[in-house]
């Protein structure tokens, strides 16, 4: 929760209404004004299915194009059902990983400027740990599966792992729900109170102003 004086706090949503707000801070509840809030932020974890669905496709796909332009890991079937499986579950990896870091963010209480904003965080972290989890992957399969071991060869598959790795978990850090700010109520942050009443005595007409902020 964030006040008009930028002030914020944290605690647990426990009733709204276009009038109060009530917080539990610490195990206490809070009756706060409405018209003293500026913003009131959700946060929740995003579900891990959709990064690790997301994860297993991209890998498959990769594994499916290294495999069609390299036939001598073998063209067979079973070794092209081995080799879609062990990068699925590798992408999966990925995704669940990035799905993991995700924090969904949503404005239920904010003034209008602030339901506008959305949020976009750096695809970075995704692509980062893909390289790292993909790097690693690779550096594994190369050392197991490559007979002689050549380092040249192993540095430059695992770069290659590392790369796919990169580009799944950004493509899964892109596309996974990011923090959808939409505001539930609207703050009277902007509202302001005029009243105009006459003023009249024995030696003065006029009218009084009353502002209120």
């Amino acid at each position: 929760m964030t006040d008009h004086a930028g002030q914020e706090l944290q605690g647990r949503l426990v009733d709204l209404s276009p009038a109060t707000l009530s917080l539990k801070i610490d195990g206490v509840r809070h009756n706060l004004d409405a018209a003293e809030i500026s913003a009131i932020r959700w946060h929740q974890r995003d579900s891990l299915k959709n990064g690790a669905l997301l994860g297993f496709m991209s890998g498959a796909a990769v594994a499916t194009s290294l495999i069609a332009g390299n036939c001598g890991w073998g063209c067979d079937p079973t070794t092209t059902a081995l080799w879609t499986s062990l990068f699925g579950a590798a992408g999966a990896a990925i995704g669940t990983g990035v799905d993991a870091l995700k924090l969904n963010s949503q404005i239920v209480f904010g003034s209008r400027r602030d339901a506008q904003q959305r949020h976009r965080d750096s695809i970075t972290n995704g692509a980062a740990l893909g390289f790292a989890l993909g790097a690693s992957f690779g550096g594994i399969a190369v050392v197991n599966w490559h007979q002689p071991y050549n380092s040249n060869h192993g540095m430059g598959m695992a770069f290659l792992y590392g790369a796919s790795g990169a580009g799944i978990g950004a493509a899964v850090d892109l596309l996974v729900k990011r923090a959808d700010s939409r505001a539930i109520h609207e703050s009277s942050r902007s509202s302001r109170r005029i009243a105009v009443s006459p003023l009249l005595s024995r030696d003065r007409r006029g009218v009084a102003l009353s502002l209120g902020f």
